[in-house]
């Protein structure tokens, strides 16, 4: 085979691949940068620059008095040496982190930003060193080159928007800085402070808030140090504003009312077939019977964290439930212990490799356990409502025979439904008191102790047993019930019996349970006249 003499090149359409083609959005940018600092100060902490994780800071600044369009990112981490600033930060796909051991390790996040705005710039100092070293990318530009018709190698390329500046700076100052000058139009989430907030939340490694999250902080804290797995937390600011993990111990519905309550948390671990840990998670006990309304609930949905930054989003484990629905029944975090699990080059799912291959095993058993869990509790609280229906069913009927039905066919509807609830009830008590004599037998079971979270918010034995005086209760009313409504109205022919029997009969057909206020109406118009 004949060989050219020229040497195999590298393309412009790399710089596009690695920036505008990497990310499925914007906001991403404020991870990669966030887990480049994270790192730096991981560094800086076991270098003895920083001596505790309170001294560590990363601040966003998001707009500011001179340009509206403008983001920042600064940490107070090493910062880097002015001898190797070029070869650090001018390189492409050339980092020297480890696979394992560093949250990022490819060498192209920090490209991320050149998608989004007119101008990116990398500003550093190091400690000792009396300079502060800058990069700056004019990325208009860049994507002026990449997107045009002329062939270029990415060197050519970056040869003509990249340049350096060294200036005079404190020797005692250490940072790292990232800015995007004028973001583009279309990409305005990323000045969204609220959004951001939010997205940062959960993506970050960022602290639990104990005022809404209560004590399960300090839980997952101690389930940490038996593992000897305590993910780092740092000190996050959105302009001015810690950021902290928006987990909350109530659930709300969607009138931000108290729906459902976490009880307690339940601790998993995911190990290989040698019993090495892969990785471990908690998931809130709560009733668990329905999906858990998206709109005042952020933390929905088991996430996965791998040097606590988020993996992919809170439905990263849809495809382990038999219904995609499922991962939103719950709330939870599984944090990635094992080296060997490495996120992807989108941090939406880890590269194939045995290990992914035995979490995926896990878990998807640990799904189908959690899809068990919520199918049952679904059944459990029905039958609990099931009771509580027929009481509320008996109740009505007992003020129906005082006051009087409208007819014989309105009674009989009436009688029919007391029947059919009745019935139902009965089936859904008999289950009901089974769990409890289960539960009696085993309370550490998984069922058992997801009737007694049920059973601790709902009271079934309370419901059995104000249901079955409200049955007795209507029983004994039939027999001293009020006469029919049309006999309670005073009516002189029967021809105005019969028009008023009409029209009470057809408003009972139509109507059914709904038709007592307005013959109620009636009957009192009717007698004043």
């Amino acid at each position: 085979m004949a060989h050219s003499s020229n040497p195999a090149t590298i393309g412009k359409n790399v710089l596009d691949n690695l920036t505008t083609g990497l990310y499925k959005h914007s906001k991403v940018i404020y991870r990669e940068y966030i887990q480049n600092s994270c790192d730096q100060i991981d560094v800086a902490l076991k270098e003895g620059l920083i001596q505790s994780l309170e001294e560590c800071e990363i601040d966003i600044e998001i707009g500011d008095s001179q340009n509206e369009r403008y983001v920042s990112i600064t940490d107070n981490a090493t910062g880097v040496s002015e001898s190797h600033f070029r070869e650090e930060i001018g390189s492409i796909a050339n980092s020297n982190k480890r696979n394992g051991e560093s949250r990022g390790f490819r060498g192209i996040g920090r490209l991320c930003g050149a998608a989004y705005c007119q101008t990116l710039r990398f500003s550093t100092s190091y400690k000792g060193e009396a300079s502060q070293s800058s990069m700056t990318i004019d990325a208009k530009k860049m994507r002026e080159l990449v997107g045009g018709n002329v062939k270029y190698t990415v060197e050519e390329v970056w040869e003509q928007v990249v340049s350096f500046e060294t200036r005079p700076w404190d020797e005692e100052e250490h940072f790292f800085k990232v800015e995007l000058f004028d973001i583009n139009p279309e990409n305005d989430e990323i000045l969204n402070k609220r959004e951001i907030v939010q997205y940062l939340s959960f993506v970050a490694p960022a602290p639990y808030d104990s005022m809404m999250f209560g004590s399960f902080p300090q839980k997952i804290h101690e389930e940490m140090k038996k593992r000897e797995t305590q993910p780092t937390e740092y000190i996050i600011r959105v302009n001015g504003n810690q950021i902290k993990k928006l987990y909350n111990e109530i659930i709300k519905d969607d009138n931000d009312q108290e729906k459902d309550r976490i009880e307690d948390l339940e601790i998993r671990d995911f190990t290989d077939r040698q019993g090495n840990l892969l990785a471990w998670g908690w998931v809130g006990r709560c009733e668990n019977s329905e999906q858990i309304p998206q709109k005042h609930n952020p933390m929905r949905g088991i996430r996965i964290r791998a040097g606590n930054i988020q993996i992919g989003n809170d439905d990263v484990l849809r495809d382990f439930f038999n219904e995609h629905r499922g991962v939103h029944y719950f709330v939870g975090e599984i944090f990635i212990v094992s080296k060997d699990l490495i996120p992807n080059s989108q941090r939406d799912y880890f590269n194939e490799n045995p290990a992914r291959k035995e979490l995926d095993a896990q878990l998807r058993e640990y799904c189908a356990e959690l899809t068990r869990r919520y199918h049952d509790s679904n059944k459990i609280v029905n039958d609990i409502k099931a009771v509580q229906n027929c009481e509320k069913l008996n109740k009505e009927f007992e003020q129906k025979c005082k006051e009087g039905f409208a007819n014989e066919k309105e009674e009989e509807n009436f009688n029919d439904k007391v029947r059919r609830s009745s019935e139902k009830a009965d089936k859904a008590r008999r289950k009901l008191q089974k769990l409890e004599q289960d539960f009696q037998k085993d309370p550490n079971s998984p069922k058992s102790i997801q009737y007694q979270i049920i059973k601790t918010r709902r009271n079934p034995s309370q419901a059995l047993e104000s249901a079955s005086k409200a049955e007795r209760k209507a029983d004994k009313a039939k027999t001293n019930k009020a006469p029919y409504l049309r006999q309670q109205i005073d009516l002189r022919t029967s021809r105005e019996r019969k028009i008023v029997d009409t029209i009470l009969s057809i408003i009972t057909d139509r109507l059914q349970e709904d038709a007592g206020p307005i013959i109620g109406e009636i009957k009192e118009a009717i007698n004043k006249l």
